[in-house]
């Protein structure tokens, strides 16, 4: 669930992000994929794992959730990591 200040903010699902934005996004994206690796997890398809972290941040971006920490755990989540 987005947290209150998320709520003020979901956007339109194809409204474009801002620069700042979509730095914070591909800050979140390493970070989590960085997580997945260190915690060793295995993967049959990389790029597929890639995919759905990366959607799965875009997503919850979408909701409007701009905190770091929220997005890269959305990340994991939905990769089932």
């Amino acid at each position: 669930m987005p947290s209150p200040s998320a709520r003020r903010r979901i956007r339109k699902p194809l409204e474009p992000f801002s620069p700042k934005e979509t730095r914070l996004l591909s800050n979140a994206f390493n970070r989590a994929w960085a997580e997945a690796v260190q915690r060793g997890q295995r993967v049959s398809d990389e790029r597929a794992a890639r995919e759905r972290i990366a959607r799965a941040i875009i997503d919850s971006a979408h909701t409007g959730e701009r905190d770091p920490a929220a997005l890269e755990q959305a990340g994991l989540a939905c990769a089932g990591f």
